[in-house]
């Protein structure tokens, strides 16, 4: 299983200097800080190991959704949007990255910027990391590109049963 480690950057003030530096605060010469520094990346590293999904993940991204509709809700994009006819059981995550993924090209493109964008980028990272480690990852899933298009009500219809439906999967 490989996890891409995700670091927590601080600023750190050096006391002797009064300058800032980012990652290295061993230019400090505070051995103290070095050491705090330390504690703080380790536990940063063993925290956000990669973990499968859980339920309230899924959940928490439904609540995301839900709170963009309002912001992309006009676009005019068409967008990749399989239906669950479409998506076999052991391809709902990379179904789910698709979604994701065409939903983050909606926020750009519509210039959304709220704590909302944020969830779905983490939930993002959490999911990718998830289909890297695991074992289950089919070859024989389609690509993005396979699958129907469809206008932003059909897609976030569409992406609101796929997560429903991993969602009770998982209970």
């Amino acid at each position: 299983m490989t996890a891409r480690p995700v670091v927590l950057v601080q600023r750190i003030r050096c006391r002797a200097s009064g300058t800032q530096r980012r990652l290295r605060p061993h230019l400090c010469g505070d051995r103290h800080t070095t050491q705090v520094w330390l504690c703080v990346f380790l536990l940063s590293v063993g925290s956000t190991a990669s973990r499968a999904l859980t339920v309230s993940q899924s959940a928490d991204v439904q609540r995301c959704v839900s709170s963009l509709i309002p912001s992309i809700k006009n676009s005019d994009a068409m967008l990749y949007a399989p239906s669950m006819n479409d998506i076999h059981t052991k391809c709902h995550l990379l179904s789910l990255e698709c979604y994701i993924k065409e939903l983050l090209m909606v926020i750009d493109e519509e210039d959304v910027e709220n704590i909302y964008v944020s969830c779905i980028l983490n939930f993002n990272d959490r999911l990718h990391n998830e289909i890297l480690s695991s074992a289950s990852f089919q070859v024989s899933c389609p690509p993005c590109e396979a699958h129907s298009l469809g206008n932003v009500s059909t897609f976030l219809s569409r992406l609101n049963t796929l997560l429903k439906a991993i969602t009770s999967k998982k209970q």
